[in-house]
């Protein structure tokens, strides 16, 4: 008798320290603090580790850009620089890379290769609003240009992209990031490098 009163007195105060830790949170923090500590909570149960008790924080999402492969790396250099010396012309900031934007742009690019197609949407309907959701990119609004060229030809591709509208108000927009992908493959039968140009700007 007195073990199950204990085994209930115990149940009644891990609620109650449940109860006032989420309260605790969601004072703190908002609603996502509040999700966040009842599943530290409920972690802490169903898999206990040694070491010191979890503190409920929201981690920091740190990310590490996609790289560019190393045979690419001087044709990612020249993109970036063609960038900054066409909006330099135009008086405006140069944009500097992110990890961000650069996973994104190298993976698009990558899938682009793959697959066998040249488009802001994937063979699977998946747009470029919704990749862009789901990357993670803290940000209200991006653009993305993409291109096809070849080794030497990545100053005129960028002047293309400056004669063509929609590509120049993206290039010369009033954005502070820039992420690149470049892979080399092939479209219609023929050898390319895809380009994957997506600015930014953080908030």
């Amino acid at each position: 008798m007195n073990s199950m009163l204990q085994k209930i007195t115990l149940r009644i105060a891990v609620a109650c320290l449940t109860l006032y830790g989420g309260y605790t949170a969601y004072r703190s923090g908002g609603i996502d603090q509040l999700f966040y500590t009842f599943r530290t909570i409920r972690s802490s149960f169903s898999s206990p580790t040694p070491g010191p008790a979890a503190v409920s924080v929201i981690p920091t999402v740190s990310v590490r850009p996609r790289p560019v492969p190393t045979a690419l790396a001087g044709e990612y250099a020249e993109v970036l620089a063609e960038i900054n010396a066409d909006r330099s012309a135009a008086g405006k900031p140069p944009v500097r890379p992110n990890a961000f934007l650069q996973r994104e742009a190298q993976s698009h690019a990558d899938d682009m290769v793959a697959k066998g197609y040249f488009d802001h949407t994937t063979p699977e309907g998946v747009t470029f609003q919704q990749r862009m959701a789901a990357s993670g990119y803290p940000t209200g609004t991006a653009a993305e240009n993409l291109a096809l060229t070849t080794t030497g030809n990545i100053s005129a591709m960028v002047t293309s992209w400056m004669g063509s509208p929609p590509h120049r108000i993206n290039l010369l927009g009033a954005y502070t990031e820039v992420g690149i992908g470049i892979a080399r493959g092939s479209y219609e039968g023929r050898a390319d490098i895809c380009v994957v140009a997506i600015f930014g700007h953080s908030k």
